[in-house]
């Protein structure tokens, strides 16, 4: 019994130190096999690092929002409908384009755009509605003129003037020619009634008295007088002396 045990211990004890051995072995293989994991990892890295950014693309087009007063107008870009304002065009060329407006009831607007690549613009326009003037005489017949341009005779009207402001001249053979000047604003109207004067009625303006003016020509006038009185005395003078020297021849 003795011996068993005795003979027994030495091998136990063996076995675990190559137990120990082993274990102590494993450890460093994964020491090393993590080391290498580690620098294989911090390779990729590297690599990865070292790679260029891809550059962004430049934008190629451009953006536009067109808004209108009042809202609801047919927009009409480049000849192609794009719909009621506001609206906002994306996918623009660069360069000159047309925007047409329309709206029923009022003026159409036309304008030209320049659009640049990458730019996001907003414009916004006013729709005006005509204006409406009526011109009536006494007695009726009268030439209107608008503006300097022929606009027909008298009673007159007309309904697609812009706003604005008009000078406005009424002419007839034998009357006296008459100016009036009127402002109207989008969709305003406006009536008028002239009654002409004939140029007989017509009182003419009296020049201003002009004293200065009065008192040389009073003064030329009693020049005058003495001027002649003058003369007289003289020929009379003259008369009397030729009477004595014939008196005493």
């Amino acid at each position: 019994m003795l011996y068993a045990q005795t003979a027994d211990t030495p091998t136990q004890k063996s076995v675990e130190d190559e137990t120990a051995i082993e274990n102590k072995d494993t450890e460093s293989t994964e020491e090393k096999a993590e080391d290498s994991v580690v620098s294989e990892s911090e390779d990729v890295i590297e690599e990865e690092t070292d790679e260029a950014p891809a550059e962004a693309e430049s934008p190629t087009t451009g953006a536009l929002t067109v808004t209108t007063v009042p809202e609801s107008a047919y927009v009409i870009f480049d000849d192609a409908a794009k719909g009621k304002s506001p609206v906002t065009i994306t996918d623009i060329p660069p360069g000159k384009h047309t925007i047409v407006l329309k709206k029923k009831g009022h003026f159409a607007k036309k304008a030209t755009v320049n659009v640049k690549a990458g730019s996001e613009n907003e414009l916004s326009f006013e729709l005006v509605k005509p204006v409406k003037l009526s011109i009536n005489s006494d007695p009726a017949g009268a030439s209107v003129l608008i503006n300097k341009k022929d606009a027909g005779k008298t009673p007159y009207s007309d309904s697609t003037l812009k706003p604005g402001t008009y000078d406005i001249f009424l002419t007839m053979e034998g009357y006296k020619k008459e100016q009036h000047t009127v402002t109207l604003g989008s969709g305003e109207r406006d009536s008028m009634f002239v009654t002409l004067m004939p140029v007989s009625k017509v009182t003419e303006e009296k020049e201003p008295v002009n004293e200065e003016k009065v008192a040389k020509k009073e003064k030329s006038k009693v020049s005058s007088i003495l001027d002649k009185v003058a003369l007289g005395v003289f020929i009379s003078f003259s008369l009397i002396i030729l009477l004595i020297e014939l008196t005493q021849k």
